[in-house]
C-alpha cells in the first residue's frame, strides 16, 4: 500500500530526504511537493518532520517557513562538509564528547546538530531529543534528524549498539561530568554525552559515585 505525502521541510530548489534508494534512487522534491510511497516509508518520514500526509493542511507551508533561521543555516554551513557517500553534512568546527559538534550562535552554547533542527523547524518541544538517523554525532544534515523522545532515542542508541549500560568512566571524564553539572547542565544531557545511565549521572552528581 502506498500514500500521498507533501514535504514539508523548507528551502530553495530540491531537497532530498536521503533515506530511501528503494524508489527510484533517492527521493528529491522541493518544499510543497508531492509524491507517493509505502505506507512504512511515509510514517517514517512523517515521524521524522521531512513530509506529512498530503491532505494535512494543519501546519500551511508559509507559517513553517517563517521557523527557518538563514542566518543560523549560513553559520553551519560556512563550517560543514558534504559526505557524497554518507549523504551527512559533518562539523568541521570543535567537538564536545562523544563527537557531537559544539559552536557558539547569538551569545548561547549549541550542539551544532540541535541548531540545524531548530534553524529549520522551530524550537524543540520540551522532553524531545533531536536524533540521528545517520548515527554519526558530527552530522548536521536535516534529512537525517528527527524527534525522539529520550526513551525512544535510548532504544535507537541500542539498537545500533553504541548504548553501554555498564559503562566505566575514566577519572578525567568524571572531573568533566562534575565540572558540566556545575555549570547547570542538566544530568539528562551529560548522560546522553556520555553514554551512561541518568542515575550514574546523578550519583556522581550526589557524591554517592566517585566520592574520592
Amino acid at each position: 500500500m502506498t500514500r500521498k505525502m507533501r514535504v514539508t521541510q523548507k528551502g530553495a530548489g530540491k531537497i532530498s530526504t536521503g533515506l530511501h534508494s528503494a524508489i527510484n534512487g533517492d527521493i528529491c522534491f522541493a518544499a510543497g511537493e508531492t509524491f507517493e510511497c509505502p505506507d512504512d516509508v511515509a510514517e517514517l518520514y512523517e515521524t521524522r518532520g521531512i513530509a506529512k500526509p498530503a491532505n494535512d493542511d494543519s501546519v500551511p507551508l508559509s507559517a513553517a517557513a517563517s521557523l527557518r533561521d538563514e542566518e543560523a543555516i549560513r553559520r553551519l554551513a560556512a563550517r560543514g562538509h558534504y559526505s557524497a557517500e554518507s549523504g551527512c553534512l559533518l562539523w568541521l568546527g570543535s567537538k564536545v564528547q562523544g563527537g557531537y559538534g559544539q559552536i557558539t550562535y547569538r551569545r548561547m552554547s549549541w550542539r551544532t546538530h540541535r541548531l540545524a533542527w531548530v534553524a529549520h523547524h522551530g524550537p524543540v518541544p520540551d522532553g524531545m531529543y533531536v536524533c540521528h538517523a545517520c548515527d554519526n554525532p558530527a552530522c548536521m544534515a536535516i534529512e537525517h534528524l528527527f524527534l525522539g523522545t529520550p526513551r525512544e532515542n535510548y532504544f535507537d542508541m541500542r539498537s545500533k549498539g553504541r548504548h553501554r549500560f555498564n559503562a566505566k568512566l575514566t577519572e578525567a571524564q568524571v572531573v568533566e561530568i562534575r565540572r558540566r553539572i556545575a555549570g547547570g547542565e542538566t544530568a539528562v544531557s551529560v548522560a546522553r554525552d556520555f553514554s551512561v545511565r541518568y542515575g550514574q549521572i546523578i550519583a556522581i552528581k550526589n557524591g554517592q559515585a566517585w566520592k574520592d
